[in-house]
């Protein structure tokens, strides 16, 4: 490694593998039981019954991808700003659900599990250290770099 380690590249690596374990965990806690998790996307009454079963089907899967992808670094700017976007989705739906007074799992970690409250604060507390790895230029430990360096036209 021809790079020093720098506080802000062993911070944002920890962030990546952090977030990615937490995504890895959420996808694959709601695979265990999909028509649960159904019921729980159902309980926040935003969206139209023939989505929901494609959404409980889908999310784990996505979920379980943005995990692996964001801990190798593959397409780290991309899987971020996907990232990214999920959480933002899910501080939105939770605050519609507690502004709206629903006494509701958010279903974040299988069926029925999961205080509403909790769970935004968490996805708050991820959001914001990873908008701004956005802007850092030097990650470590990324597939990226490893395919990049191979690559003689980059």
């Amino acid at each position: 490694m021809n790079k020093k380690l720098t506080f802000p590249s062993i911070f944002f690596l920890l962030l990546r593998i952090s977030v990615g374990v937490f995504f890895l965990y959420t996808g694959l806690s709601k695979i265990v039981f999909i028509s649960g998790f159904a019921d729980d996307i159902y309980n926040y009454r935003l969206f139209p019954e023939f989505i929901i079963n494609l959404a409980a089907v889908f999310m784990p899967f996505f979920e379980i991808n943005l995990g692996l992808f964001i801990i190798i670094g593959l397409w780290l700017k991309e899987t971020t700003m996907l990232v990214l976007l999920s959480l933002l989705s899910f501080i939105i739906m939770i605050s519609s659900a507690l502004i709206r007074g629903l006494d509701i799992s958010c279903g974040c970690f299988g069926y029925g599990k999961g205080q509403l409250e909790t769970t935004m604060m968490m996805d708050i507390a991820m959001f914001i250290p990873l908008a701004f790895s956005l802007f850092y230029k030097n990650h470590i430990l990324t597939l990226d770099k490893l395919i990049r360096k191979k690559d003689p036209e980059s």
